[in-house]
């Protein structure tokens, strides 16, 4: 009886210590392989990512001369906000084809701009013919330049107006525009 006691204390021993190995040793060992597996996981769908970039930038390159003439035409909208002189050139020019004499003053935006792009503001005034007006207003909006018409008013000059504006001649129109130019803020 003392010999089938001490098997089954011996069998007992042996349990409990296959237990503390399997709990102290096994279970860690499968946690750590786990949190391996995870990390494995997350660095392969990093390489992934970044070989995406990698081959899509290597396209861009490879297509770069393609792009070029495009991002050129694109480069000739925006307006140089040091030195304006393209755009103002080309509102002068199509003024006088339209018999305006233009007025041309910069306008500050308290909004600050958000991304890539800055603004330059203009107010140009003029007095002329309704219809040299409208093909004025038609040709700004048509140009290459990127503009966005802020604020535009039209008034026929009558007698109480002309003493106010002191330009033109009664039944001319006067009109005011304001208009927001952009240019990035880097180059493309």
């Amino acid at each position: 009886m003392i010999q089938k006691k001490k098997i089954q204390l011996t069998f007992v021993v042996m349990i409990l210590v296959l237990g503390g190995i399997i709990l102290g040793g096994i279970f860690p060992l499968i946690k750590k392989i786990k949190k391996q597996s995870k990390d494995l996981f997350f660095q392969k769908r990093i390489l992934e990512e970044t070989l995406k970039k990698i081959e899509s930038w290597e396209e861009f390159k490879k297509n770069y001369p393609s792009y070029r003439e495009n991002l050129e035409k694109i480069n000739q909208g925006f307006v140089n906000p040091e030195e304006p002189i393209d755009f103002l050139e080309f509102l002068e020019k199509e003024g006088a084809s339209h018999n305006l004499k233009l007025e041309i003053s910069p306008v500050s935006f308290q909004e600050k701009t958000k991304g890539f792009l800055e603004t330059v503001g203009f107010r140009i005034s003029s007095t002329g013919d309704y219809q040299q007006c409208l093909k004025f207003l038609e040709k700004l909006e048509t140009s290459r330049y990127l503009i966005e018409f802020v604020q535009l008013e039209m008034e026929q000059i009558t007698p109480h107006t002309l003493k106010k504006i002191k330009k033109g001649k009664i039944g001319d129109i006067f009109f005011e525009v304001i208009l927001k130019t952009f240019s990035p803020k880097h180059n493309l």
